[in-house]
């Protein structure tokens, strides 16, 4: 999800309960130096880049990040060493000190980060008051690679088809079974 200010002027956003208005820079300031003290921040992210995992508006917290638990699949924010722009996208590969990271929703990658110069990992995703925990198990493996290989949305567009499929059978199959259980369709059979 990158975060950049738009026409030369910083686009204003939203960080924690209490509303506190902030620009992208402060923001990506207040998260390198939060995640520098060891402690965890939480704000509201714009944009697309991300979806289906992080939406526009969702609600997601960045804690710190040390180079020994950095893993394929992880969410980590970084500041682009090209625009100077705050970005929260996924890790796809790393190589020795060096990780490479890609949006879930875009086509190319992004340019190399150190992974010294991560300001930290997503940790946690809220949205509409609830905690979402898909893109952040086991399965980021998974994501990551399907990502690398530009078949992420084609692999979200099938499980969504499937899963739809299933709702619809799992409905189908309750509804047969209360009008066999309904004591007024048995009386008139």
């Amino acid at each position: 999800m990158k975060v950049k200010r738009k026409g030369g002027k910083d686009r204003s956003i939203y960080a924690g309960s209490k509303n506190v208005r902030l620009s992208l820079i402060d923001l990506r300031d207040i998260i390198h130096d939060a995640c520098q003290k060891g402690k965890s921040i939480r704000f509201r992210a714009y944009g697309s880049s991300m979806y289906p995992f992080i939406r526009n508006g969702d609600t997601v917290t960045i804690s710190p990040c040390s180079s020994q638990k950095m893993h394929i699949g992880y969410i980590a924010a970084f500041v682009n060493p090209q625009s100077g722009s705050l970005v929260v996208h996924r890790v796809i590969k790393i190589s020795s000190a060096m990780c490479v990271t890609k949006g879930d929703n875009c086509h190319g990658f992004d340019c190399g980060v150190k992974i010294g110069e991560l300001l930290g990992l997503v940790t946690d995703i809220e949205r509409n008051c609830k905690s979402v925990k898909a893109g952040l198990g086991i399965e980021r493996v998974l994501i990551a690679i399907l990502s690398r290989c530009n078949l992420l949305k084609q692999a979200v567009t099938i499980a969504a088809k499937i899963q739809n499929i299933t709702r619809n059978r799992v409905y189908y199959h309750m509804q047969k079974l209360r009008e066999a259980n309904d004591p007024e369709r048995q009386s008139l059979g």
